[in-house]
């Protein structure tokens, strides 16, 4: 049950009532099917699919032979649970498929005849707009004060001031035969207080109304309608453009990059440069050409989560917006605000209407059952009944996640840093270890000069004040011009001296040295300047990078986890099928699996002939 003020959601009441319980002595016994998994009652057969299988008959043979393979032996259960018993509601249908297709377009029905009922010509934008507090109606070349749009339908988006704070600036509102606009009263008084908060915009006057709000990332502009905060909610439904996008033609953060570098004609960093390796021609520049040659036509078929670009996709030209007239309210005040009006008015996400109807359609082909939109249109008005302790709350979960983030981060460097010293000692091949074989452990070549370019400024000054003679070791040659410099320091002893000179040693040959032990893959988690910033450490290490499963040596099956670009769809691959075929390592239980004539115990194949006693698989992952 949900509260909200001490208040009890009328809504949930139904969903809470408790079920009848069933007399135990009239109850069926268990069901089991041919691998003696118990399944549902008889009854809820007959309900949920339209018919009952009366007996269950034994498995085939080649599905016991897979089961036993496995360590899976079939046996007559000792134990069941009782049959799940609970009151059905009545069927809207034939089977489960039609009740819940039958529900579901009765349920957006109304929201679909109100989507498809805006037209594709919109009416013209007002030349001049109207500075008044509260909602204006712009019909016929004239305007009028009305307290919310008259019109089941609009399209919705809201201007906030960010210097004032998260409250609603202006808002433009388009129906299919009127224009509207919204002026916060903060904007319109006289008020030097930029702190005051100004009220939330109001969009229905009856609760019971059926409407449908549309806009591009439309949760931003819910959070400022006074309706959506009221326990007993609204019947006010919002479609987002951007989740359609998502759905139709969105992105995977791999894909998201590529896309971005892609259009900046950045085809030189490390993930292109593999596709381009493998399936592309190198001397190629231009973006739709690298895609038909490395066989990526979803460049040209997708774009970004931003509207311009969403609007350039699916409509195929610019969109006719000035992306000069938000920075008002990005950057400006209440009075770049009220100074550039009519402009701050035009910054309307007007262009949203086109790929919004364009969007609508491909989704009822691509998802054609409407328990989808449906899903969309209560996933975009949920309502989460909080107190005062809900500020408590957020502080101490952001504070729990960033020490959590903070360790785990602690973890992973320590992991690289012992990995590193770990195969820097003498004799030590990390080609022999199941997780860590495929990193670059090729080393850089450094010059010399990098060791003093490392070098606080008062180690500097101290090296050009006290220079070592390789002719002698006790004595120090000074410069004519360091006499002064060495007279104001304080006075050097011998054992200074000593340590200086062993500084100068390590600064000049050490640190160099310390450089050159630095194997690539470490290097690429240290920021850069790698010379300046050595003492970080690989700071830049996260759980979502791919070398993180292998610091951690996780295991899947008992197997080391391997990424691998090309099998991403294998669960296993045999050691001679990767990319350092000769690999032979000796894994300790529980790494170990004894073969019988080349098959091992798990029925699994292998190609280890130099171990006759145990075989040895990788496991990708992705």
């Amino acid at each position: 049950m949900l509260y909200a003020g001490g208040q009890l959601f009328p809504k949930h009441r139904l969903l809470c009532k408790p079920a009848a319980v069933p007399d135990r002595s009239t109850v069926e016994k268990a069901v089991f099917n041919e691998v003696q998994i118990q399944m549902f009652s008889r009854e809820f057969q007959a309900a949920l699919f339209g018919l009952v299988v009366p007996e269950y008959g034994p498995p085939p043979r080649s599905v016991c032979a897979d089961l036993e393979a496995h360590g899976i032996t079939l046996r007559r259960p000792t134990s069941s649970h009782p049959p799940v018993r609970f009151p059905l509601p009545r069927m809207n249908g034939a089977n489960v498929k039609e009740h819940f297709y039958n529900v579901a377009k009765t349920m957006t029905d109304p929201y679909v005849n109100l989507l498809s009922s805006f037209p594709s010509q919109v009416p013209p934008m007002p030349t001049e707009w109207s500075a008044n507090s509260g909602w204006t109606r712009y019909f016929d070349e004239r305007w009028t004060s009305v307290e919310t749009p008259m019109e089941d339908v609009i399209f919705f988006d809201t201007e906030v001031l960010l210097c004032e704070g998260d409250a609603p600036t202006m808002a433009v509102a388009l129906s299919p035969v009127a224009w509207y606009s919204w002026v916060s009263p903060a904007l319109t008084q006289n008020n030097n207080d930029s702190k005051s908060r100004g009220p939330l915009i109001h969009l229905s006057a009856n609760f019971n109304e059926i409407k449908c709000v549309i806009g591009h990332f439309v949760s931003y502009d819910r959070a400022r309608v006074n309706e959506e905060y009221l326990p007993q909610g609204t019947k006010t439904r919002f479609i987002d453009t951007l989740a359609l996008h998502v759905a139709v033609s969105g992105l995977t953060s791999t894909q998201r990059h590529l896309k971005t570098t892609a259009e900046k004609q950045l085809f030189n960093n490390k993930l292109w440069q593999k596709f381009i390796k493998d399936h592309g021609n190198e001397t190629t520049g231009k973006v739709a050409e690298k895609s038909d040659l490395m066989d990526l036509q979803w460049i040209e078929e997708t774009s970004l989560n931003n509207l311009t670009d969403v609007y350039k996709l699916y409509c195929s030209k610019d969109p006719p917006q000035d992306k000069t007239a938000r920075s008002v309210f990005t950057s400006g005040t209440r009075e770049d605000v009220c100074a550039k009006f009519q402009v701050g008015e035009v910054s309307f996400d007007y262009i949203c209407t086109d790929s919004a109807t364009y969007l609508l359609s491909i989704l009822s082909l691509r998802f054609p059952h409407p328990a989808t939109l449906y899903g969309l249109l209560e996933m975009g008005s949920m309502y989460l009944p909080i107190n005062d302790s809900w500020l408590k709350f957020q502080e101490r979960a952001d504070r729990t996640f960033s020490d959590n983030e903070r360790r785990q981060r602690e973890l992973l460097v320590q992991l690289a840093n012992q990995a590193l010293d770990r195969y820097q000692q003498p004799g030590s091949d990390p080609t022999t270890d199941p997780w860590l074989w495929d990193l670059d452990w090729s080393k850089p070549r450094l010059t010399s000069t990098c060791a003093f370019q490392c070098l606080d400024i008062h180690f500097i000054v101290l090296l050009k004040v006290v220079r070592f003679n390789p002719g002698n070791r006790i004595r120090f040659l000074q410069k004519t011009e360091a006499d002064k410099k060495l007279a104001a320091l304080p006075n050097i002893s011998a054992i200074c001296i000593g340590l200086l000179i062993v500084l100068h040693l390590f600064l000049h040959f050490g640190f160099t040295s310390f450089l050159r032990l630095l194997c690539r893959w470490y290097r690429e988690l240290i920021p850069k300047p790698v010379k300046n910033n050595v003492d970080a450490g690989p700071c830049l290490l996260t759980a979502q990078m791919r070398i993180a499963p292998k610091l951690l040596r996780l295991c899947w099956q008992g197997l080391p986890v391997h990424y691998d670009q090309v099998h991403l769809s294998d669960s296993d691959i045999a050691v001679s099928q990767l990319r350092c075929a000769s690999l032979v390592i000796g894994i300790k239980d529980p790494f170990c699996h004894t073969i019988s004539s080349g098959i091992c115990c798990c029925f699994w194949e292998t190609e280890c002939i130099e171990l006759p006693n145990m075989c040895m698989r990788q496991t990708s992952w992705h």
